[in-house]
């Protein structure tokens, strides 16, 4: 499911890094620079109580340290790839304008 995001990337020319370093504790699936993270959750994974626990703490985390976070279940990849991209798009759209 990571790849299938990463191939939509590519295919419309946004530049990313995957598992990317933050916060010098956390991996990211995909950063968009300079604050757009995407994750591509496992819907057996993280739909666990645990997972989605650590998931929410992660975001908080993450989201007062200025990045903004778009995750993707594995079925909505799987099955709405159009969907995907266009919240990224409007959300990469939207990242240009704040600079």
């Amino acid at each position: 499911i990571e790849i299938a995001l990463q191939r939509l990337l590519i295919e419309n020319g946004i530049n990313f890094c995957t598992q990317a370093p933050l916060l010098k504790k956390y991996r990211v699936d995909i950063l968009v620079e300079p604050n757009i993270i995407i994750e591509a959750d496992g819907d057996y994974w993280h739909r666990r109580p645990v997972a989605q626990e650590n998931d929410k703490k992660r975001d908080v985390e993450l989201r007062s340290n200025g990045y903004f976070i778009l995750r993707f279940w594995e079925s909505e990849i799987n099955n709405d790839i159009l969907g995907c991209w266009n919240k990224i798009k409007q959300s990469v759209s939207q990242s240009q304008h704040v600079k």
